[in-house]
């Protein structure tokens, strides 16, 4: 099914290649300013134009992942260090997947077990200097020579440094141990997060969505689906660029889930596509939550911020269906799609509700 927009608005698997920047396709002219915007980074972080750096900058450029923005400027900014910049390019340009994650807790889990038995070894080694310490002791209290007494007492004290020594690598690897391991657990955090946050507008990503569906289904009980899709969206590319574009997206994610409930599920379903989850709740009341959505997206003043050229009207059409028991997601998700189209083929700017409507 295709929009009068000249765009499918059929929806299929997510693509694979969302995880992985590098296998993206772009246009050619959004790809032809990203690359001019990329060299001038190159040149203000002064790195080598190898492909690596090239990469990191391009992507910087296009502004599609606000955190490795921000990390580049972080750690990067005070200049250019090729060990730092190949972390950030396995970190933020290659896949985040399950097999990564294991990877994560993997080095976790050693690290903490690294630590458990330095403990464990220096404990047995803390028994055996006290025991020799309490030898020592009675053999101390036990002696009438001086000279053997003082013997005694060296080797008292020996013992003392020994255990103190101990005691102080324990301290500092433990302090070590506990910083690497805060390190370990925010990178495996964000990590997770990352594989289910689509980078350009911090919404839910499909990958989220499906599952949260999956879920609803599981759970039996009434909720609703939104499918969003903005209008006319190719020309705002077209005549502003598609950073632009990208800017219109992020600022229309901030303004839908402003206008949704903390229960609810917002997610980037795909291009200009937004699909919404309302759990536990019916049709008609889906209905004044997308025309919320509706009314403040038309309502939005958006101008380039370089320029000060106004946008125009941005406007979304939306379709709502609500679950039927027993119903297969594929065919709930086409109720959506359905009424989608329709209130793009009646106008656009609209709220379409599905045909089959439960009672």
């Amino acid at each position: 099914m295709s929009s009068s927009d000249g765009k499918s608005i059929v929806h299929g698997e997510p693509n694979t290649c969302d995880a992985f920047p590098l296998l993206q396709n772009d246009t050619p002219e959004r790809a032809a300013e990203i690359f001019r915007l990329g060299l001038q980074q190159l040149s203000r972080f002064q790195a080598p134009p190898i492909p690596l750096n090239y990469a990191l900058c391009y992507f910087y450029s296009a502004g599609t992942d606000l955190r490795l923005r921000e990390k580049m400027d972080a750690v990067l900014g005070g200049g250019w260090q090729f060990e730092v910049a190949r972390d950030l390019f396995l970190r933020f340009l290659t896949p985040c997947n399950d097999v990564s994650m294991a990877e994560l807790q993997k080095e976790l889990l050693v690290l903490i077990n690294g630590v458990v038995e330095s403990a464990v070894n220096t404990n047995r080694s803390t028994v055996q200097h006290t025991e020799a310490l309490d030898r020592q002791i009675d053999r101390l209290e036990d002696c009438q020579d001086p000279k053997q007494a003082l013997q005694i007492a060296n080797e008292v004290l020996n013992e003392a440094r020994l255990l103190a020594n101990d005691s102080r690598m324990l301290a500092s690897d433990m302090q070590d141990a506990a910083g690497e391991i805060v390190r370990l657990k925010e990178e495996l955090m964000h990590a997770r997060r990352e594989a289910s946050v689509d980078p350009l507008t911090g919404l839910s990503n499909r990958r989220t969505f499906d599952s949260t569906l999956l879920n609803l289904v599981a759970v039996d009980e009434p909720f609703t689906l939104i499918m969003m899709d903005v209008d006319h969206f190719k020309r705002i590319n077209d005549e502003h660029g598609h950073l632009v574009g990208d800017r219109v997206l992020r600022q229309l994610a901030k303004l839908v889930s402003a206008r949704t409930r903390a229960t609810d599920v917002v997610s980037r379903y795909g291009g200009e596509e937004f699909a919404i989850l309302l759990p536990r709740t019916r049709i008609y009341e889906g209905k004044q939550i997308a025309e919320k959505m509706r009314s403040g997206i038309g309502g939005m003043n958006m101008r380039r911020t370089d320029t000060g050229v106004q946008l125009g009207r941005v406007t979304s059409s939306f379709g709502v269906a609500e679950y039927q028991r027993g119903e297969a997601i594929e065919a709930l998700i086409a109720r959506a799609d359905s009424a989608l189209y329709s209130a793009k083929r009646n106008g656009r700017d609209r709220v379409e509700l599905s045909s089959q409507v439960v009672a």
